[in-house]
């Protein structure tokens, strides 16, 4: 079951860091964007926060794959233990974003959707596979699954990774601007 964790957990974290972080690192002018409407950071650091999380983002799910792929234990523990933090930290940025209340965008994607409650409820749900995988990452590397189980995890993996990162998107309500909190 550890193994299972380990590929699953790590496969969705490396998933969701490297689609924000490629997707910013090649246009990283939307992100910045989106921060400075934000508020919350000095004009003058914007462009390079957005630049330098999105260079974090990529080196952290590109680790965690090496790592994975590697078998080493210690190595997939640091990544996905750093990726938690940093997912767990961008739950916290973007929840007290959403408390202000005003209409910004989460800079999550160039289709400028709104900060709402379920970008952060998001960046949690992949926090939390990362730090699942950690604690299984030093019993269950190297991992040995069978083909049938490892194809199943790789096909889980992708499907909540999909999920998560289609959340906000899936959840907001274009015609309601007055509720950007919980659609459902």
């Amino acid at each position: 079951m550890a193994a299972f964790v380990i590929v699953t957990g790590g496969l969705i974290t490396a998933c969701g860091l490297l689609t924000g972080g490629l997707h910013h690192l090649f246009r990283p002018r939307p992100l910045a964007d989106a921060l400075r409407e934000q508020g919350v950071l000095p004009a003058r650091l914007v462009l390079t926060v957005a630049i330098v999380v999105s260079v974090v983002e990529t080196v952290l799910g590109l680790a965690i794959l090496e790592s994975l792929a590697g078998g080493r234990p210690l190595a997939a523990t640091v990544s996905l233990a750093a990726a938690a933090a940093l997912l767990t930290g961008y739950a916290g940025y973007t929840w007290y974003v959403a408390r202000t209340g005003r209409s910004v965008p989460c800079g999550c994607s160039r289709d400028r959707l709104p900060m709402t409650d379920w970008v952060w409820i998001r960046a949690l749900g992949f926090a939390a596979a990362g730090l699942a995988a950690a604690v299984a990452a030093p019993t269950a590397l190297p991992v040995s699954l069978g083909p049938a189980e490892l194809a199943l995890a790789v096909i889980a993996a992708a499907a909540v990774s999909l999920l998560l990162w289609r959340l906000p998107a899936a959840m907001w309500d274009p015609a309601d601007e007055r509720n950007l909190r919980w659609t459902s």
